[in-house]
């Protein structure tokens, strides 16, 4: 990514936890600095410190990646926060001739080594992998028929009898699900059990069963499923990958990408950031779906924010509705100024009840809408169109009191996440501008 892609509040993001933005902030004054350098690839500089040497801090935009030669275990450190905080704010305090100094090159050289084995791995040993495939498969099935016992005696007793034991049996099966390979299966029997304490739990639970029992029963007659695409989407499902080899078999897509909205879970050890976009000529949704341990935040692509229009080669993973993808070699083009949408939410629900029929397992479904207002009810934001629909947003009271301020209620179109029942926003419109929902947190 090129530096001009960031914002401040993307830097922020990047850092491991909020004493680390604090810290950082401290060393965000060129006073700090003996040197402050930059070229098209590499930012660096000499940060004083309480020793008799400066610590020597670099970030690859390539990445970005970090490093820095201070004692902190975390990643990035405070040195290279403020390091990039400097580089956007204040640019014009950076030498731009200045001759790349040997610690920086030999670390970039290091870095391009590491990237081509990993673009040129050693041969797989093709029998030993295909060994492995059957063994993982046949554990898979062995699994299937537990959950699919499972399933018959929880109807057999009753929804009252799982709600009251709050799902205790899912985890038990969920593990033994992990250990055969197959953790979609286990999210979703996770699911089950959170559900038990959940507002309308009855019908959740009734939906959540129904999907995980056409993803067993489908699983269990895989063989003989004669469309390749619905077998790679059940196959995706359960948890298996789709390798390297299967996706360069994809079609690539040029075009210019519009960045909907994004979103970052960092609720967990393992962090989830997704980007939605849309194609400037190709006109379909696509997502974009990294992970990565919370000390690796800054590997992920946070820097994508609405209204940025990426250039670059998209790949959708294989399946009925293609939606999940890969982008390669995406530098940002420019911003886009407004996005169309479904003028009712009739429109927006038929649109995505018709994505939802090709491939059922699609937990959440991007729409766009315009032509809408906001009102709030009962302690609940809601959006309503023109032939009075209304759907329930599903955010805090400070977003929603930012909400209606930003856009008087009225916002020129939204951009949200469908779950069937609620929206969950990623970025709204008003006349003068686009934003985000995390902007106003």
């Amino acid at each position: 990514m090129e530096l001009e892609q960031w914002s401040l509040d993307a830097i922020e993001a990047l850092a491991p936890d909020a004493s680390s933005i604090k810290a950082a902030s401290k060393l965000k004054m060129p006073t700090k600095w003996q040197q402050l350098a930059i070229n098209e690839r590499v930012i660096w500089g000499l940060c004083k410190g309480s020793g008799q040497n400066p610590y020597k801090t670099q970030i690859d935009l390539q990445g970005p990646a970090f490093k820095c030669s201070c004692p902190s275990r975390k990643f990035p450190c405070k040195h290279a926060l403020a390091l990039f905080h400097l580089a956007v704010a204040e640019s014009k305090e950076f030498a731009q001739d200045l001759e790349q100094p040997d610690w920086v090159t030999t670390w970039l050289s290091h870095r391009e080594a590491a990237i081509s084995r990993k673009e040129n791995p050693k041969p797989v040993d093709k029998k030993a992998q295909e060994k492995r495939k059957a063994k993982r498969e046949a554990n898979i099935q062995e699994g299937l028929i537990i959950v699919s016992d499972f399933m018959e005696d929880m109807m057999a007793k009753g929804l009252a009898d799982f709600i009251a034991n709050k799902g205790e049996a899912c985890h038990a099966i969920a593990a033994r699900m992990i250990d055969a390979g197959a953790p979609g299966i286990a999210n979703r029997l996770n699911k089950l059990a959170l559900l038990t304490s959940q507002s309308n739990r009855e019908i959740n639970i009734l939906h959540t069963l129904a999907e995980l029992n056409l993803l067993v029963k489908a699983m269990q007659r895989i063989e003989t499923i004669n469309d390749p695409k619905l077998v790679a989407e059940i196959k995706q499902q359960i948890g298996l990958l789709v390798t390297k080899e299967e996706m360069a078999e994809q079609p690539a897509i040029q075009d210019k990408w519009l960045v909907l909205g994004s979103r970052l879970d960092d609720s967990e050890e393992i962090l989830s950031h997704k980007v939605w976009l849309m194609g400037e000529n190709h006109r379909q949704f696509a997502c974009i779906l990294n992970f990565a341990h919370s000390s690796q935040r800054g590997s992920l692509p946070i820097g994508w924010n609405a209204p940025m229009v990426l250039e670059g080669s998209l790949r959708y993973y294989p399946s009925t509705m293609p939606i999940r993808a890969n982008i390669d070699g995406a530098k940002m083009v420019g911003h886009y100024q407004t996005l169309n949408g479904a003028d009712t939410l009739n429109d927006a629900y038929q649109q995505a009840m018709t994505m939802k029929r090709e491939n059922p397992w699609i937990s959440t479904i991007p729409v766009c809408l315009k032509e809408i207002q906001m009102t709030a009810f009962n302690e609940t934001l809601f959006v309503s169109d023109k032939q009075q629909n209304c759907l329930p947003l599903e955010v805090n009271e400070r977003q929603a009191l930012g909400l209606l301020a930003q856009t008087s209620g009225k916002p020129k179109w939204i951009f949200a996440e469908f779950d069937g029942d609620k929206l969950m926003p990623l970025t709204f419109a008003n006349e003068q501008t686009i934003f985000t929902l995390e902007s106003i947190q």
